[in-house]
């Protein structure tokens, strides 16, 4: 995740549990004060920008569209179970 910038970062690092628990996007959002529509665009281009350099390793150019896609989808899904209210 270093590769990736700051806002990114967090984002992911909050939604996963990376430091912690993982946390709805409600709180995410309070936590570092933006929309929640920018939570998840930054969880999205976190998640595709990490994929992308995991498949540029692994596979050719012709799977990576493919694999980016079904990555973020599988990502997205697992998070979904966090998404709504407070704890």
């Amino acid at each position: 995740m270093a590769g990736l910038p700051e806002p990114h970062r967090a984002v992911i690092a909050l939604r996963y549990g990376l430091d912690e628990e993982p946390l709805t996007v409600e709180m995410v959002r309070r936590r570092l004060h933006i929309s929640r529509e920018k939570v998840m665009k930054l969880e999205a281009e976190g998640l595709a920008k990490l994929a992308g350099e995991i498949v540029s390793k692994q596979v050719g150019p012709a799977d990576q569209a493919r694999f980016v896609t079904e990555f973020v989808s599988q990502a997205r899904s697992g998070a979904g179970r966090t998404t709504g209210g407070s704890r």
